[in-house]
Formats: C-alpha cells, structure tokens, sequence
C-alpha cells in the first residue's frame, strides 16, 4: 500500500510540475515592458529572496493546498513547490515560490486561510485543495463553493491561477 501511494504521490508531484513549468513556458515570450509577470534574469545566479539591486520583493507564485501541496512524509527539497522554485531559477525566472499547503486541510479551510496566503505581491496562486473533503464526505457541490471562494478572491487580487486536480485510482 506505502509503494502505492509512493508512486501515486510522485507522478501527482511530477504532473503538478509539468504543469507549472507549462504556464511559465506560455510567459516565456513576453518581455518584461509588456508583462511584469514575465521577468526574466540577464544572469544565471541563485536568486535572492530579496532583489537587492531594487530592495523589492520578488513577486510570489503560491502553492496553496493540503499535504501533497506540503509533500507530507518528503523532505522539504522534495515537495513541489521546492521543485518549482528551482526549475525556475534554472530558468532565469525571478519568482519567489511559497509552500502554502497544511496537511489535512479541506476547502473550508483553505478559504479561511487564502487572504494571508495573498499578502504580497502574488501574480499566481496554484490550488490544489479538496481530496480531504472527498476523504471526509463532505458534499461535492460544498467544495466546489469553495473552490470558487478561493479563486475569487485570488482573482480580486490580480493573481492568475492554476486548479490542479486529482483523479481516485480504484482497484
């Protein structure tokens, strides 16, 4: 069952990325005059989480969800958004990308949580939130309220977003 779920987590975390990578990839031929979110580096060094040529923050992508989001039993390298976040910076993107996933969380509770997650200057929220629900037996039409709470408010913000999904693999 551990090898199962092992192997089910790693291809989620790999299509999670492949998906980030594919939304960057889209921005990839804008320039920064044209579209903030764009930006890319002339140098090819390891981001600071501060830009200390400008003393501004970089803009944020956060990855908002529940434990696959967290990487619950990997180590911090491991999860997703440390995986993002370094795929990026090898790509010259200068992006700060924050792990906002609580394991055990549900929809309820990721649109109690989404307005702090939002501070800053966040240009894309990846959300990933309602297989606890699922697990729970909370109401489908429930999670997806939710869902759309989150993604308003996301967007209220300026913030672009990416809803990832999951599918129930059954024997």
């Amino acid at each position: 069952m551990e090898t199962l779920y092992n192997s089910i987590m790693q291809r989620y975390l790999l299509c999670l990325t492949l998906l980030g990578l594919l939304l960057f990839a889209a921005c990839a031929g804008r320039t920064p005059q044209n579209d903030q979110a764009a930006t890319r580096r002339d140098d090819k060094t390891t981001t600071p989480a501060i830009n200390s040529s400008s003393g501004k923050s970089l803009p944020k992508i956060v990855a908002f969800g529940d434990s696959l989001t967290a990487g619950l039993g990997l180590s911090t390298a491991e999860s997703y958004p440390s995986i993002l976040q370094e795929k990026l910076r090898a790509d010259g993107y200068q992006y700060e990308v924050v792990n906002a996933g609580v394991s055990g969380d549900t929809s309820a509770g990721g649109v109690r949580r989404i307005d702090w997650s939002l501070e800053g200057d966040v240009r894309v929220v990846i959300l990933e939130l309602g297989a606890n629900d699922l697990l729970r037996g909370l109401p489908v039409a429930e999670m997806k309220k939710n869902l759309s709470a989150i993604i308003a408010r996301a967007k209220s913000r300026g913030a672009k977003f990416l809803l990832a999904g999951m599918y129930s693999l059954t024997s």
